[in-house]
């Protein structure tokens, strides 16, 4: 039996699956950090073209203390190196 594209957009249109199929993922730690790897790199990518984006995040970030305590962190390490 061929699985066609019909068949596999019928999932990705089921609501029901659609929000088991996201439980099952949030579970799974591995699937998890693969997933965030794969759009952290294409956001990357992304912001090497849109300087103004990446300002703006940045930005948007140094707002947060929990952020800028990893940046100050982060600042050491390379002081260290």
């Amino acid at each position: 039996m061929d699985i066609k594209k019909t068949d596999v957009e019928a999932f990705l249109n089921d609501k029901q699956f659609i929000n088991e199929l996201i439980k099952e993922i949030k579970n799974n730690p591995e699937v998890v950090r693969e997933l965030a790897e794969e759009i952290a790199e294409e956001i990357s990518d992304y912001l090497q073209d849109d300087p103004e984006l990446k300002r703006k995040i940045i930005e948007s970030a140094m707002v947060s203390h929990e952020f800028r305590e990893k940046v100050v962190r982060e600042i050491v390490n390379e002081m260290n190196d």
